[in-house]
């Protein structure tokens, strides 16, 4: 049996980061203000995200999904009453994916706090 042991994997050209495109490792994240003008606070693998709707948003990743059957988790808040929203993706796309947020009302509400998280295979 061998065994490897390290503090640092680099890409081959000895700085950039090795990037991860079979194993368990999350493909994307966002951290997202969706109130006024959207915008992303953070994010790994997401190149834009568009305000299309009331509490409605689509992320475009900077490297593409390798099919529709990944998975998502996406929370969201907002922090005037730090209450919760029901969060959830509506679309799988290879090369975007689609969030909305809805409040306990039944109503789509813009979110004040936004996280989402992607699991998959990288095209």
């Amino acid at each position: 049996m061998s065994e490897l042991r390290t503090d640092t994997i680099t890409a081959s050209d000895g700085t950039s980061p090795v990037t991860l495109t079979k194993q368990s490792a999350a493909k994307a994240w966002v951290h997202w203000d969706g109130e006024s003008t959207a915008s992303i606070r953070d994010s790994f693998n997401f190149s834009s995200l568009s305000d299309t709707g009331t509490g409605d948003y689509t992320f475009s990743y900077t490297t593409s999904q390798a099919d529709g059957t990944y998975s998502s988790v996406v929370s969201a808040s907002r922090t005037s009453n730090a209450q919760g929203l029901i969060a959830c993706s509506t679309t799988f796309n290879t090369g975007n994916i689609d969030s909305i947020s809805i409040n306990d009302g039944g109503s789509a509400e813009d979110t004040e706090n936004g996280c989402l998280t992607v699991h998959g295979d990288l095209a």
